[in-house]
């Protein structure tokens, strides 16, 4: 399951890419390094560490989350926000939790 939501957020990082060099917008830095912890945390996966591999994985989009959310969100923003590395959670640190 892990691996599978880390090979869409690789797909998710190099179409976003793909789109920013097409416009001429300049985050080549930013796109590399995410694709580079994506595919880390993927090979961590692949090594066997799960476990590890999953906390990462929610605790880089819990901190992303927060990192989106600005000082004029609302509520309703908030609860948008940090629903996802929840719903992460219970899929990938306690599997038998999202069943």
């Amino acid at each position: 399951m892990l691996a599978i939501i880390l090979l869409v957020m690789v797909v998710g990082i190099v179409v976003l890419a793909g789109f920013n060099l097409a416009e001429g917008q300049d985050y080549l830095i930013s796109n590399i390094a995410f694709f580079l912890l994506a595919m880390s945390l993927f090979a961590l996966n692949r090594a066997g560490y799960v476990t590890a591999a999953g906390t990462l994985a929610v605790a880089f989009i819990t901190a992303g989350s927060l990192f989106l959310l600005s000082e004029d969100a609302t509520l309703n923003t908030t609860f948008v926000a940090m629903c996802i590395p929840i719903l992460l959670a219970s899929f990938l640190i306690v599997p038998w939790g999202g069943s």
